[in-house]
């Protein structure tokens, strides 16, 4: 596995909200905010408990994810940022990364979260259009975010993710377009663009099952999903991941650290890691969670070792949904081996129809793998000896 002299990320789940989106499978508790400040303390016992994993490494990133994270306090922010500080050593450079709703933001929230340290906004958008927005289930309107995204500048802000939904029912090509448009000429500088899933237990695709709501047209999901990578590309976004894109030095290197799957460890209820050859996951619950940690115990849920199979694989799929692709170098350098020696029939299958190629010492996805990349990634999901 990796060596010790590679950083960490820390991800910090947050799994409070007011109102749970129709289409969101993630942990969150809605109406439990009176329990924050109690589960605050746990999360930074919790911590504690990582104390001679964190010293032994430099954190380079570390992201507040939910969840609505900005339901946390200035001063709750703080003292986290300050506990992993003390456990072990930010990084003077460390991209600190707080998502965010943009209703209840006000400008004196912004300045506390930048005082503590945070230097990286991640809005959940999703639209510029208010019907749609409703029908997603979000509190929010576009007037919303763009009273944020002013406020967010004023408070010191300069590095800023809007996330986007694509294929939303009823959705037009025209107003796909024009979110983009908007938000390019706001000069966001980091754009995420998920097409929607109907997540199973979510009230999206209780209602797609009983037929309330039909899922939109293939085509035009596609249309939405190719428009946006080439114009994106032509006002100088990059697009650096399949769903991601980037002003030059904007990426975001928190999840690179999952495209690349490196090591990190996961704080709060729910929350996951993945550190010396194991993944784990947090209790779900917020009782069992609170309780194991103050018995001086991991709040795991479950603890998995990888096998050499398993982590191949893993860093194949997850590594080809960077444009870039992996690096042949860095790929032998950890496994001892080369990717062809492990998927020597598979890559040359994928290279023949033309939906892998080599390139700079790369192994990345071409124009045709991105739109079929389920197909490649499936590929790889195969036992590696």
């Amino acid at each position: 596995m990796l060596s010790n002299q590679h950083s960490l990320s820390v991800y910090i789940h947050i799994p409070f909200c007011r109102q749970k989106c129709h289409y969101c499978d993630f942990l969150s508790w809605p109406n439990r905010i009176e329990d924050l400040d109690t589960y605050v303390e746990a999360l930074l016992a919790e911590v504690d408990l990582y104390r001679g994993r964190l010293a032994e490494r430099p954190v380079a990133t570390v992201f507040f994810g939910g969840g609505t994270p900005s339901l946390l306090t200035g001063v709750h922010t703080s003292r986290i940022l300050e506990k992993l500080a003390s456990a072990g050593s930010l990084t003077k450079d460390a991209e600190i990364t707080m998502e965010a709703n943009p209703e209840q933001l006000t400008l004196g929230q912004l300045k506390a979260y930048r005082q503590a340290g945070v230097n990286r906004l991640s809005l959940g958008l999703q639209s510029t259009h208010d019907p749609l927005l409703a029908f997603l289930g979000r509190r929010h309107t576009a007037a919303d975010f763009y009273r944020v995204v002013e406020l967010a500048c004023q408070a010191g802000f300069v590095n800023m993710n809007a996330d986007l939904i694509f294929g939303i029912p009823g959705q037009q090509l025209e107003q796909w377009q024009e979110s983009l448009e908007t938000l390019e000429a706001m000069k966001i500088s980091h754009l995420s663009c998920y097409g929607l899933t109907f997540e199973p237990g979510t009230p999206l695709h209780r209602q797609r099952d009983s037929g309330t709501v039909c899922a939109a047209d293939e085509d035009l999901e596609y249309a939405m999903f190719r428009w946006g990578i080439e114009w994106l590309q032509q006002k100088g976004y990059q697009h650096y991941e399949i769903s991601n894109y980037a002003l030059p030095g904007k990426s975001c290197l928190h999840n690179i650290t999952y495209w690349e799957n490196r090591e990190y460890l996961g704080f709060g209820a729910g929350a996951h890691g993945f550190l010396s050859g194991e993944r784990t996951a947090n209790s779900q619950q917020m009782e069992s969670y609170v309780a194991a940690i103050y018995q001086g115990e991991f709040p795991y849920m479950s603890c998995e070792k990888i096998g050499l199979a398993e982590s191949v694989s893993e860093t194949m799929f997850l590594g080809l949904r960077m444009r870039r692709g992996i690096s042949e170098t860095v790929f032998e350098s950890r496994y001892g081996r080369s990717m062809a020696s492990f998927f020597e029939k598979e890559i040359t299958e994928l290279m023949q129809r033309g939906l892998l190629e080599q390139q700079s010492g790369f192994l990345r996805l071409t124009e045709k793998g991105i739109d079929l990349s389920n197909l490649v990634f499936e590929k790889l999901l195969v036992s590696s000896g």
